[in-house]
């Protein structure tokens, strides 16, 4: 259904205005992240809690991420918004890669988690494909990557 995506109403930042625009002289992060902080305006300096519209860990450092939510206790926040991609090592060649993967696949197989496998596709291009981001959204995850979340007018962190 368009405008809706795990039963979440998509909330798109507004870009222009006609008119007198309140927008005008805000960047993008700007706007994406009050938008996410239910915030009019943000500063640099502001904290804000957000909201994160998806959560994504690949083959690289997926294992650290589930290393630090069981040694810290923390629990998962929602679990149709949180994915594993892997695509850093799509061959499985690797033995360091393979085991990163076999925790993720553990972990996720536990806690009803999506895998995007090996067999996948390129992770950044599977969060477009499959509809797991839109413009306007706010994405955590790591890696020299996050850049291209701009290019498809989404932020990631």
């Amino acid at each position: 259904m368009p405008g809706m995506l795990f039963n979440y109403p998509l909330k798109p930042v507004i870009l222009f205005r006609t008119g007198k625009n309140q927008d005008m002289g805000r960047t993008i992060i700007e706007k994406i992240i009050a938008n996410h902080g239910r915030a009019k305006a943000v500063t640099p300096g502001d904290i804000l809690d957000v909201g994160i519209d998806a959560r994504v860990a690949r083959d690289f450092g997926g294992a650290n991420v589930v290393k630090n939510l069981k040694d810290k206790g923390l629990p998962l926040h929602d679990r149709t918004k949180t994915f594993f991609t892997f695509d850093c090592n799509p061959t499985g060649s690797d033995q360091k890669y393979a085991a990163n993967q076999h925790v993720c696949r553990l972990f996720a197989r536990e806690h009803g988690l999506r895998v995007y496998d090996i067999n996948s596709g390129i992770g950044t291009h599977i969060l477009i494909e499959e509809g797991l981001v839109y413009p306007g959204w706010l994405k955590a995850g790591y890696g020299t990557y996050i850049i291209y979340r701009m290019r498809q007018g989404n932020l990631g962190l």
